[in-house]
């Protein structure tokens, strides 16, 4: 079925609102639930779409019994609207966070795998710049990041991504570079000790996954047939020393390779480093807030130097 044009410029015609409807009533599959989620009547959100249905001069849903089912032209547009959506709201809290007031303490999240390197030097930073600024370190799981990034219960989360790091609508994020990752087990292990390790005998042993890789795109790093969990990296260190292997943020872990509690292994059949991204994340409605603006002047030198 191809598009007709009611009015040649059209596009000048689709409001934010028209836009912001049409996203809700898709993904809720229900004007009624749009309507609850956009804390508007029913029928506000039925004559927006009805606006945008007349421009388009096409049907974007059909009804049927209670749930409002998306045609085939939404399902081409939704992609469309959605990221427009998102840019348009950037464009507004990033305009409206220039009022911001000046912070006066900080809640950062951070995956347990960002290179420690980089906190303390985040944390030297704002002791220079901002002495009376308070600053909470909290380890948290991704999955809890970017809700408390869009109510204001965090102010920046680092976290570690193979690819895209995909953030919430009113989160922007930021790649400050790579952190190398390899495989490291106990010095006494029969694994550190062989001149060489190949992909198979590294399956046939125990891997010990860090509970924020499980969210952090580096599913393709799991690769052992028996997998535990674990969440803290001190007592990983100690659970090597009974069995297994981990992959292990190459920067952290030297103090314990100083320390004779754990050795790099050397592989045969794999690259012996897997970067990925190390990101920061922030509400948009902060990023013209002076303290904010400090920070971002001051990450290049910091991820250059504490960074791959």
């Amino acid at each position: 079925m191809g598009i007709h044009v009611h009015n040649p410029v059209f596009a000048a015609m689709i409001t934010l609102e028209q836009l912001t409807c049409f996203k809700a009533v898709f993904e809720q599959n229900s004007y009624s639930a749009a309507a609850r989620q956009l804390r508007k009547d029913r029928t506000t959100v039925r004559e927006h779409i009805l606006a945008l249905e007349d421009e388009l001069d096409s049907a974007l849903f059909t009804i049927e019994g209670k749930k409002a089912v998306a045609t085939a032209l939404a399902h081409h547009l939704y992609p469309r609207a959605k990221l427009m959506h998102k840019q348009a709201f950037e464009f507004v809290e990033s305009a409206l966070s220039a009022h911001s007031n000046r912070l006066n303490q900080l809640t950062i999240y951070y995956d347990t795998q960002i290179p420690r390197p980089l906190l303390t030097a985040i944390e030297q930073h704002f002791a220079n710049q901002y002495p009376h600024l308070r600053l909470h370190y909290l380890h948290r799981n991704r999955s809890d990041t970017s809700d408390a990034l869009e109510k204001g219960e965090a102010h920046i989360a680092f976290v570690i991504a193979r690819g895209a790091a995909l953030s919430a609508e009113h989160v922007g994020q930021l790649n400050l570079g790579s952190s190398g990752f390899q495989v490291y087990a106990h010095p006494d292990s029969a694994l550190a000790q062989a001149e060489r390790v190949t992909l198979d005998q590294l399956t046939s042993e125990l891997q010990w996954v860090v509970e924020n890789s499980l969210e952090s795109n580096l599913g393709e790093l799991r690769v052992a047939g028996e997998q535990q969990v674990i969440s803290n990296i001190d007592l990983l260190v100690e659970m090597l020393a009974v069995r297994g292997w981990s992959l292990l943020n190459s920067r952290d872990v030297q103090p314990y390779v100083a320390q004779g509690k754990l050795k790099q292994v050397n592989m045969s059949q794999m690259l012996q480093s897997y970067p990925s991204s190390v990101v920061m994340l922030y509400p948009l409605a902060l990023e013209q807030n002076p303290v904010m603006q400090s920070l971002f002047g001051a990450l290049p030198q910091i991820a250059a130097h504490c960074l791959n």
